[in-house]
């Protein structure tokens, strides 16, 4: 069953590094950017994304991560990563669906610390 898409709707699904970044950024219309790790994110600024806000939906358990929130798990070079942009003027979230509160980046910066 493939998902329905509205007709006042565009749906691209482009390669990193075909992403019109730039374009997007003053073409007020609303984007909707998956990817598939802090790494992509991290390249996807390389490559001109402009400062956003980032929600982090579901970062799966692995070596080194810790859990900072239900649903996301990161390292320490990902923590840095992130608070890069943060500093940046980036606004850093995670949920993992909408009806939960988010938790902020600072809020995952002291769960990491815990961790």
């Amino acid at each position: 069953m493939g998902l329905a898409v509205p007709p006042e709707l565009e749906v691209d699904i482009l390669p990193l590094r075909e992403a019109p970044f730039p374009a997007l950024a003053v073409d007020n219309v609303k984007t909707l950017l998956l990817l598939r790790d802090i790494q992509a994110l991290m390249e996807a600024k390389k490559l001109g994304l402009p400062p956003t806000r980032v929600n982090l939906g579901n970062v799966h358990h692995g070596p080194m991560r810790k859990q900072v929130s239900t649903s996301v798990f990161l390292n320490a070079e990902e923590i840095e990563q992130l608070k890069r942009l943060n500093d940046a003027g980036w606004d850093i979230e995670a949920r993992g669906v909408p009806s939960e509160r988010p938790v902020t980046f600072s809020e995952m910066v002291e769960r990491f610390g815990k961790g």
